[in-house]
């Protein structure tokens, strides 16, 4: 009986050097984040999800429910910045100019208590707060990693990212009131073993045809394209745009950030 005392308590023992010696986010990986907000102007829900499951790189998937209005995108990819070396914080969107979430020194009261609000900016100077409301999900956290790298055109099979280039290409061009030529070598993206990487053209064709939508000058930039190429890049986190005389070149690279608003700041810093 003694005998059998002591190698349970020898398992014990074992068991929890083994658990202290585990790395920490072995044991609690970060949740994702619910947000509600406060103002009677905005019925909106935000989820903050961090990017990977298994590392942490203070980067965020940030999910936007009841602002489709005031944003073009339902998902996006941030960085979490410290702002000027303070306790505040910001979520940077990757890839562009734009913040759309900072913590706040203020607060609300709510049932007698106060609560820390976060503020939520969106364009023309609009902004509003919102507060924690609790833990999102497992399921629900991995849902939004899929319906952002839909919106990123990270498709698993080349006519699926087909299909999305030719509607994109459509709508651009009936935006647009122009037909451009497009080079495009699926063959080649297929042989360097990315068949469906030129699935990440279509949401820059849905920023060309933005630009367009912004007023007449603008569409008359567009116009003057007369020619789009869509290439591989080999290096870079980041897709690459260039413009030269009419020929406008868009160099693709896997796993790219915000590419319908990246690719809209970027060809407008180009016109």
């Amino acid at each position: 009986m003694i005998t059998n005392r002591l190698a349970y308590v020898s398992r014990k023992i074992c068991l929890t050097i083994l658990l202290l010696c585990l790395p920490t986010t072995s044991i609690a990986a970060e949740s994702s984040k619910v947000f509600h907000s406060v103002s009677l102007d905005y019925d909106a829900r935000l989820i903050v999800v961090p990017f990977s499951e298994e590392t942490d790189n203070n980067h965020y998937i940030i999910s936007f429910d009841g602002l489709e209005k005031y944003l073009p995108m339902q998902t996006g990819l941030y960085e979490k910045q410290r702002i000027d070396n303070s306790q505040e914080y910001q979520y940077q969107l990757i890839d562009t100019p734009l913040t759309h979430l900072r913590s706040n020194q203020g607060g609300t009261l709510i049932d007698s208590n106060w609560i820390d609000t976060y503020r939520v900016y969106l364009p023309d100077g609009l902004k509003f707060d919102v507060v924690y409301a609790g833990e999102a999900d497992i399921v629900k956290a991995r849902n939004i990693r899929a319906s952002y790298a839909l919106e990123q055109g990270q498709f698993e099979s080349k006519i699926a990212a087909k299909r999305e280039v030719a509607k994109a290409q459509l709508a651009f061009e009936e935006q647009c009131q122009h037909s451009v030529e497009i080079n495009l070598n699926w063959k080649q993206f297929a042989d360097a073993g990315q068949k469906a990487l030129p699935g990440q053209f279509a949401k820059s064709l849905l920023a060309l045809q933005q630009i367009c939508a912004i007023d007449a000058d603008y569409k008359e930039a567009i116009q003057d394209i007369s020619k789009i190429s869509v290439l591989a890049q080999t290096q870079g986190q980041a897709q690459s745009i260039e413009l030269n005389a009419n020929q406008l070149t868009f160099k693709l690279v896997a796993n790219a950030a915000n590419v319908q608003l990246a690719s809209f700041h970027h060809i407008l810093d180009l016109l």
